[in-house]
């Protein structure tokens, strides 16, 4: 799945000024107050994570001691992990039935697009047959 414009328009926990650009007429001196995050602005992938941090852990899923960005939740039925990477994630889980109970809260928090079936993650090409899965790296 993808998180579309994560880093775009996310809310700022820390008070940020900014120059206006030179073609914007102010007052000498005056600045800005950014209220919402700017693309390449430092303070953005950190604030991103934080609210994709608190969705997860308000709907019952623990985040891993050992990979921080990996996010687990376990139920009667088995297990679904999470995997973030940036503003892309894997989910993979013993049951499709909290797969998708997780997809719908992911939906109603953020603005996502799924990608379908586990094809290709940060470099690894994923490949299904019959007698399992075979991963590839070019």
């Amino acid at each position: 799945m993808d998180v579309k414009n994560a880093l775009l328009n996310s809310d700022l926990s820390e008070v940020v000024y900014m120059q206006l650009p030179p073609s914007v007429t102010t007052l000498l001196g005056h600045v800005c107050r950014l209220r919402r995050a700017l693309y390449g602005l430092k303070e953005v992938p950190h604030t991103c994570y934080e609210r994709f941090h608190q969705s997860l852990l308000s709907v019952g899923y623990t985040q891993s001691m050992v990979d921080y960005v990996i996010f687990r939740c376990f139920t009667p039925q088995g297990i679904v992990l999470l995997i973030l990477y940036v503003d892309d994630m894997v989910i993979i889980g013993s049951y499709p039935a909290t797969i998708v109970t997780l997809k719908r809260h992911l939906q109603s928090e953020f603005e996502i697009k799924d990608l379908g079936f586990f094809c290709y993650f940060l470099g690894i090409d994923v490949a299904y047959s019959s007698r399992g899965y075979l991963l590839s790296q070019r």
